[in-house]
């Protein structure tokens, strides 16, 4: 007969099996909470990232609104720089020709023209160039909006979250028998992970 520990009386089994039985659900338990918090950290950093990326994006589009503003501001000054310019240049050209009105009545022609031709040039730039601004500022825009969350589940994808509320990024995050929580664009779904 071989017998794993020798002990004398019932009581003495059963009082080792007890000790034993709950040293190892005491072990699992400190599995199952240092699992918990081991799997649990990586979430949270995510979960962080993800707030802190929603944030920088709003900021984001805080700026280019600032920038449009400042660039509908300074269209407005080049215009009206430009419109300055060209008045000036009008009555400067018309001094001209009432002094050389008898003289060189060509020559202010030519000075008129070439004032007006300049005058006209910086005002097509100065539109060309708050043309080009607003384009990009478009394109900034546009991208903002395709980049929101809202956009993004418009477009089928989804957002799974654990039963703690963590965004879950790959399968391995969930185990069997978790209960999960995705996220489309018109409401939420809860279900419970199998195994594969």
């Amino acid at each position: 007969r071989v017998a794993h520990t020798p002990l004398k009386t019932p009581t003495k089994v059963a009082e080792f099996l007890v000790d034993r039985v709950r040293a190892a659900d005491e072990r699992l338990a400190e599995l199952r909470r240092r699992l918990a918090r081991e799997a649990g950290e990586p979430l949270r950093r995510a979960r962080r990232r993800m707030e802190i990326s929603r944030r920088e994006l709003q900021a984001a589009g805080r700026r280019l609104g600032a920038l449009g503003e400042r660039l509908a501001a300074t269209g407005e000054r080049l215009g009206r720089a430009g419109g300055e310019l060209l008045r000036r240049h009008r009555q400067r050209a018309a001094h001209l020709a009432a002094r050389a009105g008898w003289a060189a009545p060509r020559t202010v022609r030519d000075a008129r023209r070439a004032r007006r031709s300049r005058g006209e040039r910086l005002a097509a730039a100065a539109r060309l160039r708050l043309r080009e601004a607003a384009s990009g500022l478009e394109g900034r825009r546009r991208l903002c909006r395709e980049l929101a969350p809202e956009r993004v589940l418009a477009r089928g994808f989804t957002i799974t979250r654990s039963a703690a509320g963590e965004v879950l990024k790959s399968a391995s995050g969930a185990r069997p028998g978790e209960r999960i929580e995705t996220v489309w664009v018109d409401g939420a779904r809860t279900s419970r992970v199998e195994e594969s």
